[in-house]
């Protein structure tokens, strides 16, 4: 039978007990969630068809790594692993995000038909778009190119116009098909996480 005084003591150390923080896959797979608007297969996201991206979406949180560089076969959850990062990002460390694209029509079209259903569909996330007085997602605030979450903004642009990149000091930064990226535009884009102590850059791109 425990005594009175080791069940304080028992107590007393799970009281001080370091609390151990939750990975990144551990967070997705317990809270995004992908309906049939964004894939197939729909249900709560996990890691189990593609295991190799664990050690990816766990580096988003590790700020020993500022840049992770990535090039993808189509089909193998490239897309869907990036903003599986940026929903961790939003819920649990928001901050100013950059997402280019190779061109606006490609940022427009994915962010309607993938990346804000997903935020919709995600309560972590859903919690945090904003919304009207009556309660629905706020169209203005959260367009294709720019959306206004309570704790943080996210812009989407094409990575065609020098003029598109130079306005958003940023901490994560994603470059979505980075070949197709002209050099330039790339040396900008990298240059908005600049004074900044803390980043993260996820480039990725697709074999020829």
């Amino acid at each position: 039978m425990t005594k009175p005084k080791e069940q304080l003591l028992d107590h007393a150390f799970k009281i001080f007990e370091p609390t151990r923080k939750e990975s990144v896959v551990e967070w997705a797979e317990k809270n995004a969630y992908l309906s049939e608007r964004v894939t197939e297969m729909a249900g709560r996201y996990s890691t189990s068809e593609h295991p190799y991206v664990r050690e990816i979406l766990n580096l988003w949180q590790d700020p020993k790594v500022k840049k992770i560089s990535l090039c993808w076969g189509s089909q193998t959850s490239k897309t869907t692993t990036t903003y599986i990062g940026l929903g961790w990002a939003i819920d649990r460390n928001p901050s100013p995000i950059l997402w280019v694209w190779s061109n606006e029509k490609q940022a427009r079209n994915f962010s309607n038909d993938r990346f804000l259903p997903f935020c919709e569909d995600s309560e972590a996330i859903a919690r945090h778009l904003p919304r009207t007085s009556d309660g629905k997602v706020d169209r203005d605030r959260a367009s294709a190119l720019r959306i206004e979450f309570d704790r943080c903004s996210m812009n989407l642009i094409g990575g065609q116009s020098q003029r598109n990149v130079r306005n958003y000091p940023v901490t994560f930064l994603v470059l979505d098909e980075i070949d197709v990226i002209p050099e330039a535009i790339r040396k900008d884009v990298h240059d908005r996480v600049k004074g900044r102590r803390s980043y993260k850059i996820f480039q990725s791109s697709t074999p020829i």
